[in-house]
């Protein structure tokens, strides 16, 4: 799930256009044609840590999480091998 989520994050930076209008929360939207479908996510805040930081160095605090956006579907090989091949990703997977 993990290497999913990666994969996703590192497609939707590099479709990403910075001269593209904020999405409202909740909206899908595309910023290219070949670009995978994308949910837009409120950012927030929350509390973070734990209340016995003495033991484990990490004291509660606030933590903030700006606006970002999120693929609605798992990435294919075919959106991953074209995100490679225009330089937004690093490596192509082995497909399974």
């Amino acid at each position: 799930m993990r290497a999913i989520l990666f994969a996703v994050a590192m497609l939707a930076s590099a479709c990403a256009s910075s001269s593209q209008p904020t999405q409202t929360a909740g909206e899908v939207f595309r910023d290219c044609s070949a670009c995978p479908e994308m949910v837009a996510i409120s950012g927030g805040q929350f509390m973070m840590g734990d209340r016995y930081f003495s033991e484990s160095g990490r004291p509660i605090h606030r933590e903030s999480v700006a606006d970002f956006a999120i693929g609605k579907y798992e990435v294919t090989f075919e959106e991953w091998e074209a995100c490679a091949r225009d330089g937004g990703c690093r490596s192509n997977p082995n497909p399974p």
